[in-house]
């Protein structure tokens, strides 16, 4: 009896290990649905399109349609994607029926360098260089001038910690001040360019007034927070009352001031 009840669970076993072997091979086998792929850009400077996706994996000879689930290769797809120079993270979800998705995350300018030879590169949230898309235009800071900088692998953060580059680089400052104005609402709406001087200061551009804004430099965050904050006060208490067009200049290079030249004033 006993021997009976185990050739039983065997032949059990060997029955259920069939009917899923079977059942896993039909499931390889069923032909997927084109991907839902999702393109999160968190702005309005999204760089990367679907059919900008679907073009590169198919230069790579990676296709997305008509796969069988067996074919999918997730790993391949991702390590592609993740090898696009706008794409800051990547991830292949295939699910229990017949759809999966592509999802990517793309990485945020903050500024447009415009270099002395003519070069430009975009910088990102992360300190990272960017080169320029030829189909899109992020809608960041310009930053033009006497700016040597070249477009490099090199972050914002190894230059910072490289005393030899530090010293010679300006792209720490145009980081600190491009990141202060594009996470405020009011100065990414207010400043339409930043210049560099021969003397190394940043000229401001406002939209409305018509006078430069002298930054002066941007060594370091709580620099940059220091002076812009002045020039919001000065826009909200002073200007509302003087006049939009009175200044030919405002100078926040001083130390808990503003200094305004008056138009036709020597």
């Amino acid at each position: 009896m006993k021997v009976l009840k185990i050739a039983a669970w065997v032949i059990f076993i060997a029955v259920l290990g069939y009917v899923m072997h079977f059942s896993n091979e039909k499931h390889a086998e069923r032909v997927m649905k084109f991907p839902d792929i999702v393109i999160e850009s968190g702005a309005d400077n999204a760089f990367l399109m679907v059919d900008d996706v679907v073009m590169r994996l198919n230069y790579k000879n990676v296709r997305l349609d008509n796969l069988k689930r067996k074919e999918i290769n997730a790993d391949l797809i991702e390590s592609i994607i993740k090898e696009m120079y706008e794409v800051q993270e990547a991830s292949v979800h295939v699910n229990i029926d017949d759809t999966w998705s592509v999802k990517m995350t793309l990485r945020r300018p903050i500024a447009r360098v415009f270099n002395q030879r003519g070069e430009s590169f975009y910088l990102d949230d992360q300190g990272k260089m960017m080169p320029p898309s030829q189909l899109y235009t992020a809608h960041v800071l310009p930053i033009t001038g006497n700016i040597a900088d070249q477009f490099s692998d090199l972050s914002i953060h190894e230059i910072i910690n490289n005393d030899s580059l530090k010293t010679r680089s300006l792209l720490p400052q145009i980081y600190y001040l491009s990141e202060y104005v594009c996470n405020d609402p009011f100065l990414s709406a207010l400043i339409t360019q930043a210049t560099v001087d021969k003397n190394g200061d940043f000229i401001l551009t406002p939209i409305v007034g018509n006078q430069k804004i002298i930054f002066g430099r941007a060594e370091n965050r709580k620099l940059v927070e220091e002076r812009f904050k002045k020039l919001l006060v000065f826009y909200r208490d002073a200007l509302p009352y003087a006049g939009w067009s009175k200044y030919e200049s405002i100078n926040l290079k001083y130390r808990n001031q503003v200094v305004c030249k008056k138009r036709g004033v020597e």
